[in-house]
C-alpha cells in the first residue's frame, strides 16, 4: 500500500520552526534561521490553503521523455496473421508508476484516458514506461488492458485488445491453423477506391473455416481493422473487424519515458506526460516489430535493428506475417500518386544512409539541437518528432480542440489506474495458473474455454449517441467462409528469452549507459 509522507503537513510547521530556532548545543546564526523560518511559513501557508485537487502538482520530468520507442498498443497495433507468445524479458517489471493525466484533453464525449505500462526495451536492457494516452475510443469497442505474466525463463507481456462492447463472456479458442493469407491481387480490385482486407480463420460449427481476404470501400477518415486473434496463456481471443479513426483523429500520443529506479521510487512520485509525438510526421519514422505486437517510432534506421526484427512500416505490403492497417489506409489515401511507395523508400534509405537526417533519440537531444541548429553545420536536417502539449494545444489548423481539465476530472481520470489494475488482475486469474505457468492446453484443446466479461470502463458510447463525425460507416459485407480449405497445423519455433546482440551492439549500449549516468549526475 502507498503511504503518504507526513513530514510537510501544515500542522507540523510550528514544531519544525521551534526545532530550528533551538538546536541543542549549537550556535545558530539568526539571519539564517529567519530565512529558513520564512520559507517554511510560505510553504506551510500554501499547503494549508491548497485545494485538494491542487495536490496533483507534478515535477518536470520532460528530460526523461524518449523520442523513440513502442507506441501504446491501445493507440495502434499491427495485425499478426499467426500470433504466438511474445518474447521474454529476463527480469520482472516494476510496479506501475503513479501517472496523472495532463492538463489538457481533446474535446469530445468519446475521449478517454488510457494509462501507460512498462515495456521491455532490449536496446537498453531495461524497462521503458509507455506513457498513457488520450484516445478517441473506436465506436462499439472497449479496451481490455494487457498485463505482465511470469513464464518459464522470464516475464512475458500479454497484449491488450479492443473487444466488442456488451459481450456476455470472453471465448478462449483453440489455436487457429496457419494463415494462408497471401496478400492482394490488385488486378481483382473493383476500382482504385477499394482497400484490401486480409483473410482469417473463423471458428464456426466447432471447427475453423477460412474466410478469404476481400476488398472494402476506403473511407477518408476511417481505417478498417480486420478480424484477427490475440494470443493469451489460456487460448486465442477472436477480435472481429471494426472501423477505427484515422491515426490523426485518434487522440494524443505521448512519448515514452525512461526513468531510473531512484526516480520513480521517490516518495510521492507522480508523473504527468507533457511531451507529445507529432502525428503529422509519424509515418516518417514508423516501424513494425511483429513478434512484439507493437509499432515503434523514432530512430531505428540502423542496419543492426533489422536483425532484431524492426521493419519499416511500408514493408507490410510484401509481408506474409503481418497486416498493417495504417499502411493499407495511407496507400489508399495516396492511390493517385504512383510514386508514393517509391517516395517512402527513398526517404527511408536517405535516413538510413545519413545519420544527421535521423530524428533525435531523446527530448533533451531534440531540444538542444533545436536551440543550436542555427550554428549547426548540418543545416537543420534532423527530423523533429516531439512537441510539448502546449505547442499542440496552441497549434492552428489542428484536427483537435482542447479543454483544460479541472481537479475533479483529474481525480476521476486518475482512477483509471485502478480500473486497469482490476482488469489485469481478472485476466491473470482467468488466463494463468497460480504457479505462474501458462495453460498450454490451448494448442491441443478442440473446444473453447469460457471467460467472463471484463466490464472495462474504457468503452465507447452507444453509436447513436456519437456526434455525426464520429459515427462509423456501415460495416462492409463479409465473404462466406470456404469450408473446402483444409487447415494445416502451425510450425512452432522455440523462442529466445531475449534478443541476442552483437559485440558492437553491446558496446553501443555501454556507451549509452555511460551518457545516461553523466546526464543523471548533471541533473
Amino acid at each position: 500500500m502507498h503511504h503518504t509522507r507526513q513530514k510537510n503537513r501544515p500542522d507540523d510547521c510550528g514544531r519544525r520552526m521551534r526545532f530550528i530556532t533551538a538546536l541543542p548545543g549549537r550556535a545558530v546564526r539568526m539571519p539564517l534561521v529567519l530565512y529558513v523560518c520564512a520559507g517554511l511559513l510560505l510553504t506551510c501557508g500554501a499547503m494549508a490553503n491548497a485545494q485538494p485537487g491542487q495536490m496533483y502538482a507534478q515535477d518536470n520530468y520532460d528530460d526523461y521523455a524518449q523520442m523513440r520507442g513502442p507506441i501504446h498498443e491501445a493507440f495502434a497495433e499491427p495485425i499478426s496473421y499467426d500470433p504466438v507468445p511474445g518474447p521474454l524479458a529476463p527480469v520482472a517489471p516494476p510496479e506501475p508508476i503513479s501517472e496523472v493525466p495532463p492538463d489538457y484533453r481533446p474535446t469530445g464525449g468519446n475521449v478517454d484516458w488510457i494509462p501507460g505500462y512498462w515495456a521491455w526495451d532490449d536496446d537498453i536492457n531495461d524497462y521503458l514506461w509507455v506513457s498513457g494516452i488520450w484516445r478517441d475510443i473506436p465506436p462499439g469497442r472497449e479496451w481490455i488492458s494487457g498485463y505482465w505474466m511470469r513464464s518459464d525463463g522470464g516475464f512475458r507481456w500479454i497484449p491488450g485488445f479492443w473487444s466488442g462492447v456488451n459481450l456476455n463472456q470472453t471465448l478462449y479458442l483453440p489455436e487457429p491453423p496457419a494463415s494462408i493469407e497471401n496478400g492482394p491481387n490488385y488486378a481483382t480490385a473493383p476500382s482504385p477506391d477499394y482497400i484490401w482486407v486480409s483473410g482469417s480463420w473463423i471458428w464456426t460449427n466447432q471447427r475453423y473455416a477460412w474466410q478469404p481476404g476481400h476488398w472494402v470501400p476506403g473511407r477518408q477518415d476511417w481505417i478498417w481493422v480486420p478480424a484477427h486473434y490475440v494470443w493469451t496463456p489460456r487460448g486465442y481471443v477472436f477480435v472481429n473487424g471494426y472501423w477505427d479513426y484515422d491515426v490523426d483523429r485518434r487522440g494524443i500520443l505521448f512519448a515514452p519515458a525512461r526513468f531510473q529506479r531512484d526516480v520513480y521510487r521517490r516518495p510521492n512520485f507522480r508523473y504527468s506526460p507533457r511531451i507529445v509525438v507529432d502525428l503529422r510526421s509519424l509515418t516518417d519514422h514508423l516501424f513494425l516489430r511483429p513478434n512484439h505486437y507493437h509499432y515503434y517510432f523514432g530512430d531505428y534506421f540502423d542496419q543492426r535493428y533489422v536483425n532484431r526484427g524492426y521493419r519499416p512500416w511500408f514493408t507490410a505490403r510484401a509481408s506474409q506475417k503481418v497486416y498493417d492497417p495504417i499502411y493499407a489506409h495511407r496507400r489508399w489515401v495516396n492511390r493517385n500518386d504512383r510514386e508514393w511507395d517509391n517516395h517512402l523508400r527513398r526517404d527511408f534509405d536517405y535516413r538510413r544512409n545519413n545519420v544527421s537526417a535521423r530524428p533525435a533519440r531523446t527530448w533533451s537531444e531534440q531540444r538542444n539541437y533545436s536551440r543550436n541548429r542555427d550554428r549547426n553545420s548540418q543545416g537543420g536536417l534532423k527530423a523533429f518528432i516531439g512537441k510539448t502539449l502546449t505547442q499542440i494545444v496552441n497549434r492552428k489548423h489542428d484536427r483537435h480542440d482542447f479543454n483544460r481539465i479541472d481537479d475533479e476530472q483529474r481525480r476521476d481520470l486518475s482512477r483509471r489506474r485502478d480500473d486497469v489494475d482490476r482488469i489485469r488482475s481478472a485476466r491473470q486469474n482467468v488466463e494463468g495458473r497460480t504457479d505462474g505457468k501458462p495453460d498450454r492446453r490451448y494448442r491441443t484443446r478442440t473446444v473453447p474455454a469460457h471467460g467472463p466479461d471484463y466490464k472495462s470502463p474504457i468503452k465507447s458510447k452507444p453509436t447513436g449517441e456519437l456526434d455525426t463525425g464520429h459515427q462509423p460507416p456501415a460495416k462492409p459485407d463479409q465473404p462466406k467462409v470456404d469450408d473446402s480449405v483444409k487447415p494445416r497445423r502451425r510450425i512452432v519455433t522455440k523462442q529466445q528469452p531475449r534478443d541476442k546482440k552483437s559485440d558492437d551492439d553491446k558496446k553501443h549500449d555501454d556507451h549509452k549507459r555511460e551518457n545516461d549516468r553523466k546526464r543523471d549526475k548533471k541533473h
